[in-house]
């Protein structure tokens, strides 16, 4: 299984987690205590996805299985990595997941924000990228229209006189990312979460394409 995240990095935003483009392993707000980020929640939503330290060889078994898994193989390659698998189970190892790419939107500072504001969006983006580093997840940072324009979300939501609407444009990002994945609930205030699941999917896409 090839393993993405996606991170809205803002206090409105979140995290998801996705296997092979389609399958939700997690999708969680970004955490909070008061208004002021929660480090260590936010470090648990990404740390057991990472990859794993050097010298383990049970962890480092990971990457070759899930390359494996991941190529059209015969069944005698499948039950070999199979084997693989239980042989490790046996010796009492658990086997561990890994992030493949993880996608964190690159935030920007606007004119029309103050100076805390400014502050507060670079905090969130700083830590997300500190815990990701920590937690050896290997990301990359994007702007918004790199993942909406290949997403099919860029430029949805304008008003009737064509300019940009920002209730609009989240109910269209919502409604995408409900399509991509129909069995979750989704409300129109679930933007962040919506915007984390497509970044996801695109690292997934990004990753298939080999770019």
């Amino acid at each position: 299984m090839i393993i993405t995240i996606g991170i809205d990095p803002g206090k409105t935003g979140a995290v998801a987690v996705v296997g092979n483009g389609r399958e939700l392993l997690s999708l969680e707000k970004t955490p909070l205590i008061g208004s002021n980020y929660n480090v260590n929640l936010m470090s648990n939503l990404v740390g057991p996805w990472g990859a794993p330290p050097s010298g383990d060889w049970s962890d480092a078994l990971c990457d070759a299985l899930l390359a494996a898994e991941a190529e059209d193989c015969d069944t005698r390659h499948a039950q070999y990595v199979e084997s693989i698998y239980e042989l490790v189970a046996r010796r009492g190892v658990e086997t561990k997941r890994c992030c493949q790419l993880a996608i964190v939107e690159r935030q920007a500072a606007f004119k029309v924000e103050g100076p805390t504001a400014i502050l507060t969006t670079g905090r969130g983006w700083g830590i997300w990228l500190g815990l990701l580093t920590a937690n050896r997840v290997p990301y990359e940072e994007v702007s918004s229209a790199a993942w909406q324009r290949p997403m099919g979300v860029y430029g949805l939501g304008k008003g009737k006189d064509g300019k940009k609407d920002d209730k609009k444009k989240k109910a269209a990002h919502v409604a995408v990312a409900s399509r991509l994945f129909p069995g979750l609930n989704l409300l129109p205030s679930h933007h962040g979460k919506a915007d984390a699941l497509l970044m996801a999917v695109y690292a997934y896409r990004r990753i298939g394409a080999g770019a």
